[in-house]
């Protein structure tokens, strides 16, 4: 259930963000400050996605959370070694942290690229 739900709020970014650029498209579309903007959004979407999908984070002495925004696993330390609690959804939720860090850049964009069109009507 929680992969369908995070699988919606991926899919209502992208689509979000490729209408407001089909929406902009006749009057920015050549815009080389568009797409110098894109090429830097997409650039720190991408090292911020890795950045935050591979962050651990303390949650008490013994115990680490690996994932943010959201937790995809836990590691509880077991006397010398850690132990890790994995579950199926691991991957989809570290994947899930991915792409939100990678598409919330594009979102920023979109937003300026919808202002900058409500501007020229």
């Amino acid at each position: 259930m929680l992969f369908i739900v995070l699988t919606i709020a991926v899919l209502i970014i992208d689509i979000g963000t490729y209408l407001v650029k089909l929406r902009a498209r006749n009057v920015v579309a050549s815009s080389h400050k568009l797409r110098m903007a894109r090429r830097l959004a997409w650039a720190t979407g991408l090292g911020l996605g890795v950045l935050m999908s591979l962050c651990t984070w303390p949650y008490s002495a013994d115990v680490r959370i690996w994932g943010f925004p959201f937790p995809a696993a836990t590691f509880e330390r077991v006397g010398n070694a850690w132990a890790d609690f994995v579950s199926p959804l691991t991957l989809p939720i570290w994947l899930f942290d991915l792409a939100l860090c990678i598409y919330l850049p594009q979102v920023f964009v979109a937003i300026g690229v919808l202002t900058s069109v409500r501007q020229h009507d």
